[in-house]
């Protein structure tokens, strides 16, 4: 009696399982992922594992601007089954376009580090980040408290851990904004170039201002001359002040991404600094 032929091998729906052990695999993939970030979300059809391993790559930083938006695309649904991948937001709208989505989002995101929104018809989104702990955050205080300016909550829960804050919006007088002094990590704050030298000076003054403030930014999208002028006035006095003009949504996703970003640019110049004038500083020579 003749034995019965072997069945022929199934390939592997995914060919790396018959090459790579797993753990290597998955480094593979996920490097993959964070290196082409347009092309990631195709590798989930790769198979269930791969979609398993780079969905948290995937859906860690996201870019929402709603006038982008497919209306075909439920961009909301698709976010709320992924929230708590979500470490990076960004919420936009352009002037005067209503979307209050992302009040919809924010308690469903508890993992959230870095957070910016940019929608001038949005507003109180305090309300809605009781659970949140941001290192970074981009927005105005209008969209914040639902007030025009100012800043008078410095206790609030969402400020605990901030150490990045970039205020959308120019701050005139100190004594609505004296409040920041208080944050309790706050080390790099970013101001539009048109906030004003008397906000400026507060920041800085070592007595009433910000006591751990490393970097002060003053940001321009525009290269505005001013700005300039600002920085040069404080080069001396203060080597904390830079002024830098910055594409917002690239430098906002250059940092999401952990690549070079204006807050890395700005800390380089103000070492730079630093380090000349510690080699400008007199040697004495205390020996004897």
């Amino acid at each position: 009696m003749e034995a019965a032929a072997a069945e022929p091998a199934v390939p592997s729906l995914n060919p790396f399982r018959t090459i790579f052990p797993e753990d290597i695999e998955r480094e593979i993939w996920e490097t993959a992922a964070r290196l082409h970030t347009n092309e990631a979300p195709s590798y989930r059809l790769v198979s269930k594992y791969v979609k398993l391993w780079i969905d948290p790559i995937i859906y860690s930083t996201i870019i929402w601007h709603i006038e982008q938006q497919s209306p075909k695309c439920n961009l909301l649904e698709i976010l709320t089954t992924q929230s708590h991948h979500i470490q990076h937001l960004l919420f936009r709208t352009g002037k005067g376009h209503t979307n209050l989505s992302i009040l919809q989002l924010l308690p469903l995101c508890p993992n959230i580090i870095d957070l910016a929104i940019w929608a001038d018809t949005v507003i109180g989104v305090i309300k809605y980040c009781q659970h949140l702990r941001p290192k970074r955050l981009s927005i105005s205080f209008e969209t914040l408290f639902s007030e025009p300016s100012g800043f008078n909550q410095p206790t609030h829960p969402i400020f605990t851990d901030l150490t990045h804050l970039e205020l959308v919006a120019t701050c005139y007088k100190w004594s609505d904004w004296k409040e920041l002094s208080k944050l309790p990590r706050l080390t790099h704050l970013s101001l539009t170039y048109d906030s004003t030298r008397e906000v400026v000076d507060g920041v800085l003054d070592t007595r009433d201002g910000c006591k751990l403030l490393k970097i002060l930014v003053l940001v321009d999208g525009h290269a505005t001359p001013k700005v300039w002028e600002t920085e040069t006035h404080y080069e001396h006095s203060d080597p904390r002040v830079v002024a830098l003009a910055v594409e917002y949504i690239s430098d906002w996703e250059e940092y999401a991404w952990g690549r070079r970003n204006s807050w890395l640019v700005a800390e380089g110049i103000v070492a730079e600094r630093l380090r000349k004038r510690s080699k400008s500083v007199p040697y004495h020579n205390l020996a004897g």
